[in-house]
Order: structure tokens, then C-alpha cells, then sequence
């Protein structure tokens, strides 16, 4: 409730509407008219009250003629994102699901987003074999396809009983493997695992073995008893986690038809995200949030034989609930993980945590996570990572300094003449100092920097005109102002004729 400072009589009520009393409340009219819904905060200017702000889920309004009318605040970086989709075919193309707000998609990189869809938007992909086609769902698992690039939606879910339980994110994820070839597999969680061989035509249960006997149903129209993250590994198909809302893991390594329960040694919590090491389906990750559960602690955990046994990774992470985690596809030592008070990078495999990038604002939630690897005769030359934060938009990240990969270490045989190669980094790890040898193939401007795992420049070595050749630079382990910098993960990098290669390094104390 909001009282008029000058008027005491006259009371704004918030609710799905907004409601105004002029009569200390003997009657109420629907003022919300060219608002959205869902309205809870109020400031009322004590000086005209005239004028005021309106926030509810659809953002910022003013008005200031007293709520006769409203206008929309644009341009307020605000929106509560739950999942961010950006396709390996275009990085300019940014798909995103949304509180309250629908599902909306950029083909302009950080430009202007066209509503593709209602509701609570929440998982949302483009087909990998045909950019045409968009599947995406609002809450609780209401999937839709477009076979015409978001032109028009139809219902996907033939197959998929309407009396199963679904989160109110449902995930959905296609099979890697079906990438490249006719009929897209999809996999769809509620309490049943379901697959779908033909691009969501239709949709058949498997999963065998997946049960909630700990617990199900939920009451006050909260579901419980699903499947909250599924994945599958990049490595071998027929290997495949999920996770699920009740803590619960399991594992199928013959492509779904059996699932062993695999959360021995697992806290009981909310499942957010289990990813899989792109190159041994035996290596996964589970992260877990004790936002439900009034805890606060981070939950990371690692296993290298399909779940018979977990190691706890968390380590420095700060207390936070952690939402999603991606294993570099470049080098499986590099994670990232969402948490809601930021994104961390490791370098270490969750010996140590780090801050990663310094452009996000201090404390978002980040809820989601996509990794875009880089390589020459792709649309990006570096590797990227998007996030989408709850309140705070979305953001991308150049990962060319914090992975240590960028284009100039994929193989092709059209690189660039005037490009650095380091030929090595010794020792590796180091205690006292190590060598960056590296060699250009024309004369040119040179500069050799190192660099933490958040992107933080830590040292210059060098950054001068050099001769074709090799060269060698020495670090001493130091930064700038001559202090010894901690032990972890750093990179050097080497640039020059607008290119740059970067190799890790280990300092060891």
C-alpha cells in the first residue's frame, strides 16, 4: 500500500492490478490501464505528487498527471532473465527467456529484442540443423515449436502426458550427437524422462528406473518431484544425467533405457545443473542451490567415474547458491559457474575460485550460462560466455585471456602471416620464474602480458618493436608493483599484428 503524502485518504494498492482509493478506501478503481501486470513498488514525488515511478514486472513507468496515464522507462538495463540461448552459427543471434516477460531474441548482438513469445519464458532453442526452426516453452512446461523462425508457434508436446508433473523450468536440451543429422533428438524432463527423435513431432517416455519415492506431488500449486537440468554427454550419447528437484542424480550409459541413482555423498538439496566433460562422459559436474532451503552455502561437486563416487569442489566459493557450471570446452581444468552473486572461474578444477570479468554488476544473481567456443572461419574468433542474471540483463565476456584459447590455437590452414606462436612456457609450473619462448614470422610491435584468471592484467613483460624470429621473456612472478602475486592460474599472452595467442601457467610457491 502507498498513501498519497498529500492526501491521506488517497491509497494505491499493489496486487496483479494496481488499485487506487480516493475514500480512505470505501472503494477501489483499476488505475494499471497501459501498465504491465504484477505491481510492487511505489514512489510518490512529496513535492508533486503528480508525479511518480511505478515498478512491476514489466519494469519502470512515470507518470505526471497522477496515474491518469503512464509512460515506460526504456533503456533500464533490469530484465530478470531466466535462460540465455546464443547459436554456434551466429553470436550476433541472442535468444533469452524471461520473468514474466515472454521470450525475446536479438539478431543485433546487444541491440533492440523482438518478443517471440509469452508467459514466463524460460528454456528456448534453435534447432542446430535448421535455424528455422525454434523450440521454446513458458511455465511448467508448455513447449512450443516454430518451423518458420519464430513467425508462428504451435504446440509441441504430442507424446507427453498432461497429467505429469513439470517444474516450473522445464529443461529440454537436444543430444549433441544428433547435430548434423536428420530428426533432432531433444530430451524433455518433468517426472519422467522423455525423447524425441524428430525434432518434437512426437515425444516417447524412456528413462527407466527414475522414480521420486522420496517425495512428490507439492501443495499450495508448488510442483514437486521433477526433473530440474538434464544432460548429455558430448563424448558418447548413450550416457546421460539428470538432476532433480528432491536431490536427487542419475546416470543412464545405454542411451537412456536405465538410470542408476548416483547422490550418494550429495547434500540434500535442490538439483540446479548437472554438465557433463566434453571429451569423457565418465567426468561430470553437479551444482546445487539452498536457496529453498535457507542455505547458503556453495555446492560444487566433481566425479570421474560416472557418479560412484563425488568430490567436493565448492572450496572458496563464496556463500552463495550456485545455478549453473560449464566445463571449457578448450581445457577441462577451466570451469565457470553462475551463482547469485556473480560468475567464478577456476582454473584448477575447484582447488581455488575466482572472480571472473569486472563489467557485471557487483552481486547479480546470474541464473544461466552459455559457452560459444571460438575458432578461425566462425563468425567469433575468440571463445565467449554469455550470462543472464535475474534483474541485472545480460551479458558477454571475451574468454581469449581468462580460457588462455583463442583463435590463433585452433588449426587451419590459412593463418594469418603476422601471427605470434609460443612455442613454449617452462617451467610449467613455476616457483621463482618462468619463460615465455614465442616467435613471429615478421617484424613487428610485440607486447607480452600476464594475466589472472578473471581477465586482470597482471604484468607487462614487454611491449616493444621486435624482429622477426624467436624471442624469449622472462616473468619473475611479480606484478607491476613488484609484489609476489598468489599462487593459481595465469596466462600469458602474446600479441602483435592484431593477433594474440595465450598459453597457461601455473605458479607454485
Amino acid at each position: 500500500l502507498w498513501v498519497d503524502p498529500g492526501a491521506a485518504g488517497t491509497v494505491w494498492a499493489d496486487g496483479i492490478l494496481l488499485y487506487k482509493t480516493t475514500n480512505g478506501g470505501a472503494s477501489f478503481t483499476d488505475v494499471s490501464s497501459g501498465m504491465h501486470v504484477d505491481h510492487h513498488a511505489q514512489w510518490i514525488n512529496p513535492n508533486d505528487t503528480q508525479i511518480m515511478l511505478k515498478g512491476n514486472d514489466g519494469g519502470l513507468y512515470r507518470t505526471t498527471n497522477g496515474g491518469s496515464s503512464w509512460s515506460f522507462v526504456s533503456n533500464l538495463p533490469i530484465t530478470q532473465l531466466y535462460t540465455i540461448e546464443v547459436p554456434l552459427a551466429s553470436t550476433s543471434t541472442v535468444y533469452a527467456g524471461l520473468q514474466d516477460n515472454g521470450t525475446v531474441r536479438t539478431t543485433g548482438g546487444a541491440g533492440s529484442y523482438s518478443a517471440l513469445f509469452g508467459g514466463d519464458g524460460h528454456y528456448v532453442i534453435q534447432d542446430p540443423n535448421d535455424a528455422n526452426t525454434i523450440y521454446l516453452e513458458f511455465q511448467y512446461g508448455n513447449f512450443y515449436r516454430s518451423t518458420n523462425d519464430g513467425g508462428s508457434f504451435s504446440s509441441a508436446v504430442s507424446g507427453i502426458s498432461g497429467s505429469d508433473r513439470k517444474n516450473w523450468s522445464t529443461p529440454v536440451v537436444v543430444d549433441p550427437a544428433s547435430v548434423g543429422n536428420a530428426g533432432t533428438r531433444l530430451y524433455f524432463g518433468a517426472n519422467r524422462l522423455y525423447r524425441s527423435n524428430n525434432s518434437a513431432s512426437s515425444w516417447t517416455v524412456v528413462g527407466g528406473g527414475i522414480d521420486f519415492s522420496d517425495g512428490f506431488g507439492g501443495s499450495g500449486g508448488v510442483t514437486f518431484g521433477t526433473i530440474t537440468t538434464i544432460a548429455v554427454a558430448q563424448s558418447d550419447s548413450g550416457t546421460i544425467y539428470v538432476g532433480t528437484d528432491d536431490a536427487n542424480v542419475w546416470v543412464s550409459t545405454d542411451y537412456a533405457a536405465t538410470f542408476t541413482k548416483i547422490d550418494a555423498g550429495l547434500p540434500n538439496r535442490w538439483v540446479s545443473r548437472v554438465a557433463v566433460d566434453p571429451d569423457n562422459d565418465a567426468i561430470a559436474y553437479v551444482t546445487f542451490s539452498g536457496l529453498r532451503d535457507d542455505d547458503p552455502l556453495p555446492h560444487v561437486f566433481r566425479t570421474t567415474n560416472h557418479g560412484a563416487s563425488w568430490t567436493d569442489i565448492s572450496s572458496n566459493l563464496p556463500d552463495a547458491p550456485v545455478n549453473d557450471i560449464i566445463v571449457d570446452e578448450d581445457d577441462g581444468s577451466i570451469l565457470y559457474v553462475a551463482t547469485d552473486v556473480g560468475v567464478f572461474v577456476t582454473g584448477d578444477l575447484g582447488a581455488t575460485w575466482s572472480p571472473l570479468g569486472n563489467a557485471m554488476p557487483e552481486g547479480a544473481i546470474v541464473t544461466d550460462l552459455e559457452y560459444v567456443p571460438g575458432a578461425l572461419g566462425t563468425p567469433n574468433l575468440t571463445p565467449l560466455l554469455f550470462a543472464a542474471t535475474y534483474g541485472r540483463s545480460a551479458y558477454r565476456l571475451d574468454l581469449a585471456i581468462a580460457t588462455g584459447v583463442d583463435a590463433a590455437e585452433e588449426e587451419s590452414a590459412s593463418r594469418p602471416a603476422a601471427l605470434a606462436t609460443i612455442d613454449a612456457v617452462t617451467p610449467n609450473p613455476f616457483r621463482s620464474q618462468t619463460e615465455v619462448a614465442f616467435t613471429i614470422p615478421a617484424a613487428g610491435h610485440v607486447r607480452v602480458a600476464f594475466y589472472d584468471l578473471s581477465g586482470r592484467e597482471v604484468r607487462v613483460i614487454t611491449n616493444e618493436a621486435r624482429s622477426a624470429g624467436a624471442h624469449r621473456v622472462t616473468w619473475d612472478g611479480r606484478d607491476e608493483g613488484g609484489r609476489p602475486v598468489a599462487n593459481g592460474v595465469y596466462f600469458a599472452r602474446v600479441e602483435t599484428g592484431g593477433r594474440s595467442e595465450s598459453k597457461k601457467v601455473t605458479l607454485v610457491r
